[in-house]
């Protein structure tokens, strides 16, 4: 069973070489954030567009609240307790 396992390690670190020659960014370690920012530059546009088109509710406004709120609770709780 090692054997097996050392053959398929061996193999997929083959291919993982060979996958990283096609690897955009990997003579230029910024290429991924460039690209990001580029993408999102691009799409902002957009999505404020679609954003403008949402009608916010009440649960979205407490949904909101929450994603700021409970994880701030939590690490007062873990500092307190």
């Amino acid at each position: 069973m090692a054997d097996v396992n050392r053959r398929n390690d061996a193999e997929i670190g083959e291919r993982v070489a060979e996958l990283e020659m096609l690897d955009p960014g990997r003579a230029d370690a910024f290429y991924w954030v460039r690209f990001h920012r580029g993408v999102m530059e691009r799409a902002s546009s957009e999505l404020a567009r679609r954003r403008a088109m949402i009608t916010p509710t009440l649960a979205d406004a407490l949904s909101g609240w929450a994603r700021l709120v409970l994880p701030a609770a939590a690490a007062a709780a873990a500092v307190a307790g």
